[in-house]
């Protein structure tokens, strides 16, 4: 299934949004939003969707994302040149990554065992 959202704010009742120490990004395009099968199963089991995680990830609000990864994405917002990645934790604790492609026109939403999936189609898409 391929939609585009559009995100108009923050999700405010999430209390680490107030805390959250790395504001200093700039919200950047997310593209066309590509949910892998794994992303769509996980989030089917918790009847979650991924709109919140959306919009965390394009708000610079990556709490659970390594903080070397964190500070890559701060620099890749302000240049607008590299891809931003973020990590997040399902309801019943699974993972869920997102990552927006460098050049702003796709968003990919999986979980951490289908990386290859994502880089095998991002370089598909590419070359196309």
């Amino acid at each position: 299934m391929r939609a585009t959202t559009e995100i108009i704010a923050p999700d405010a009742d999430d209390p680490r949004a107030r805390i959250e120490p790395f504001r200093r990004c700039v919200a950047f395009g997310i593209g066309r939003i590509i949910v892998t099968p794994g992303a769509r199963a996980a989030l089917a089991v918790t009847g979650e969707t991924h709109d919140k995680y959306l919009v965390r990830h394009r708000t610079g609000r990556w709490n659970e994302t390594p903080i070397g990864e964190r500070e890559r994405n701060v620099r890749a917002t302000r240049s607008q040149r590299d891809s931003v990645l973020s990590h997040h934790h399902l309801k019943n604790g699974a993972r869920l990554w997102l990552a927006t492609t460098d050049d702003r026109s796709r968003t990919f939403i999986f979980t951490p065992e289908e990386v290859g999936e994502v880089i095998f189609t991002e370089r598909e898409e590419r070359a196309a």
